[in-house]
């Protein structure tokens, strides 16, 4: 059974702020002409509900493989009913990822997947998901994601119209630069580091002596050749499969924070599907996680051994000096329970046990 895979040309120019919004409008369009014809939610067919989704990865990545994987249990667990069509690589977006969520929330995309880092300007709560270091442990971690205190944060979505269906895997975050080795928490006073749209990841590297700078991911590369920033911050498998190892001579591995995938879907056109398709829906991307999660976990290895191969020189810290880190950093987490409270990060810490 075949996935529908659509190609579309993506701009390749830098637009300014009223090309970028013109854009925006254009595709919400194109995508969304179909947003108001009544949905169709009954079981027999004529022909297949189509699902428009998208995500702003390869193709070769565990988060495409992913996605393909679940709109083949989707069409088979509907007996052809429902269709998933899937938009890569961030050819809606121009690899713009706050536009793949406007675009979910607007209903011209229904289904997408993106990481909480790039969430929490819409909603601070999940900011909790970026705290340093406190999702160590990656079995824990998904047990904990797949219980009660997972499902709480998926509530939250519904209140920005966003259906949460699983937690898939964007693996363990890493520092590179293109100056120096990074060592100790020192080290890194007065780099020009490249962080997304997340208040809380600024906080993180400023408490380390940083220089932050919000740069979109689709303009990332060149502005690590160019210099305009000396590094950048992302699992293993982005940056190799960025290519960031051509502009960076430098990788830590230091594993500061953990980065779950939201598998999600537009809320007014989930709801307005029969509840048995709701039901698939569901059970396509919960049954899709453990295979999502051990493409994505299985790659930290080979990819680390790949940025290597490529050129760069690697550093992994041990515990004392991941201690060091950690001790450098709990100005963040004063901030982090500024914005979330106290009692949600104790129940991650509880769920974490």
């Amino acid at each position: 059974m075949k996935t529908e895979v659509v190609e579309m040309t993506s701009q390749k120019n830098k637009r300014s702020y009223m090309e970028g919004l013109s854009y925006f409008m254009v595709v919400s369009v194109l995508l969304g002409g179909l947003l108001f014809m009544p949905f169709v939610s009954e079981t027999s067919q004529a022909a297949p509900i189509v699902i428009r989704a998208s995500h702003d990865s390869v193709t070769t990545s565990p988060r495409h493989l992913g996605m393909v994987r679940f709109a083949e249990l989707v069409e088979k667990k509907s007996n052809g009913d429902l269709k998933v069509q899937i938009y890569p690589p961030g050819q809606l977006s121009q690899s713009n990822i706050r536009t793949t969520i406007e675009l979910t929330q607007g209903g011209s995309l229904h289904c997408a997947l993106f990481s909480t880092d790039f969430y929490q300007p819409f909603d601070k709560r999940f900011m909790v998901f970026g705290a340093p270091f406190l999702f160590a442990d990656r079995a824990k971690t998904y047990r904990a994601l797949d219980g009660p205190i997972g499902r709480k944060m998926f509530s939250f979505f519904e209140e920005k119209g966003i259906k949460g269906l699983a937690y898939w895997d964007h693996g363990y975050r890493q520092i590179t630069n293109s100056k120096r080795p990074i060592i100790k928490p020192e080290d890194l006073k007065g780099l020009k580091i490249r962080v997304p749209l997340s208040p809380l990841k600024s906080e993180i590297f400023k408490a380390l002596g940083a220089i932050t700078s919000p740069i979109p991911m689709g303009e990332l590369y060149l502005a690590l050749q160019q210099k305009v920033v000396d590094g950048q911050e992302n699992p293993f498998n982005t940056i190799y499969r960025r290519s960031f190892y051509e502009v960076q001579k430098y990788i830590t591995e230091c594993n500061f924070e953990y980065g779950p995938l939201l598998a999600v879907m537009n809320l007014p056109f989930f709801q307005s599907l029969a509840p048995e398709y709701q039901k698939i829906l569901i059970s396509a991307a919960e049954e899709t996680s453990p295979y999502q999660r051990n493409l994505s976990a299985s790659e930290d290895d080979e990819m680390k051994k790949k940025l290597v191969a490529a050129g760069m020189e690697l550093t992994t810290l041990n515990q004392e000096q991941l201690s060091a880190f950690m001790k450098a950093v709990e100005p963040a987490y004063a901030y982090l329970e500024s914005q979330v409270g106290k009692e949600l990060l104790q129940e991650f810490r509880n769920a974490l046990k």
